[in-house]
């Protein structure tokens, strides 16, 4: 039902514990920022020193790619709520205000008829008249708003006032959830920022040497990771959202998929001695 969905994807009590997710979201947001600057400001032009702050800085930005994926998710499903009771809710007070102005109306033509003399027959019947077709709007409004409140699954009005405050605490979440979207797309942007700053400072050393630096500590990292976000999401942590935001992660840092192998780093260091051996055959053939 409508209304069973409503309190599942975004009521009151979702909206406070909402809040309470933005409360643990910015302390692990602070503790990052303030991790990774220690980093940065400490870090040497070592192939040790450089592979931590790379791979600090990476986790970090799966981090808020796990965030925002899970932002994005909430928002989805909110919005898919409202667009599917909202338009049942405005008809449904679209209903009352008719019924209200119908009702006003006919009380106002039973006082006139009542008033009239008897002996007016035309006025009488035409008062009549008036009076049984507003009986007959006022009835089909009202099977309407009973289709209605039977589709929300609300018993009565008073139903219907618990579903408007559900909107307005589902609408008010989407808009803090915009507003910790564009938090996250701000820290991501200024995480690839410092992890582009990284690679500058690793131009002079040897590439292999890092990767293989970075590759051995980043289970470690990985692992640490995982700890905090099982820590601040708890039950609500989702391992496929973790899966998606490291290849996510992945794609903006042109990485391949995984770890360069023993085969692939032997065939990188021989790579420039097979071509100088083989120019040596050549010169001697000639």
């Amino acid at each position: 039902m409508v209304a069973r969905a409503l309190e599942q994807k975004g009521g009151v009590s979702d909206r406070c514990e909402l809040n309470r997710q933005i409360k643990a979201d910015n302390v692990l947001l602070r503790e990052l920022k303030s991790l990774v600057k220690k980093l940065m400001d400490a870090v040497k032009n070592t192939v040790p020193a450089i592979a931590e702050a790379m791979e600090t800085v990476r986790q970090k930005m799966i981090i808020f790619r796990y965030q925002l994926l899970r932002i994005g998710t909430r928002k989805e499903k909110i919005t898919d709520t409202l667009q599917i009771v909202k338009p049942d809710f405005r008809k449904y007070e679209s209903i009352m205000k008719q019924l209200k102005v119908k009702v006003r109306e006919r009380r106002t033509l039973l006082d006139e008829k009542k008033a009239a003399p008897a002996i007016q027959i035309f006025q009488q019947r035409e008062l009549a008249q008036k009076i049984a077709t507003l009986t007959e709007d006022i009835e089909e409004l009202k099977s309407e708003k009973a289709l209605l409140l039977n589709q929300l699954n609300c018993a009565d009005d008073y139903g219907m006032g618990e579903i408007k405050q559900h909107i307005a605490s589902m609408e008010s979440s989407i808009e803090t959830l915009n507003q910790q979207e564009e938090k996250y797309t701000a820290a991501l942007d200024a995480a690839l920022a410092q992890y582009t700053e990284l690679q500058q400072q690793s131009a002079d050393v040897d590439t292999i040497e890092l990767n293989t630096a970075r590759h051995a500590i980043r289970p470690d990292k990985e692992h640490e990771t995982l700890q905090r976000l099982q820590a601040t999401y708890g039950k609500k942590f989702d391992s496929r959202t973790l899966m998606q935001s490291r290849i996510d992660v992945a794609q903006m840092l042109n990485e391949t998929a995984g770890p360069v192998s023993i085969r692939q780093k032997l065939q990188q260091l021989q790579g420039p001695q097979n071509r100088q051996s083989h120019d040596k055959e050549r010169s001697q053939e000639r």
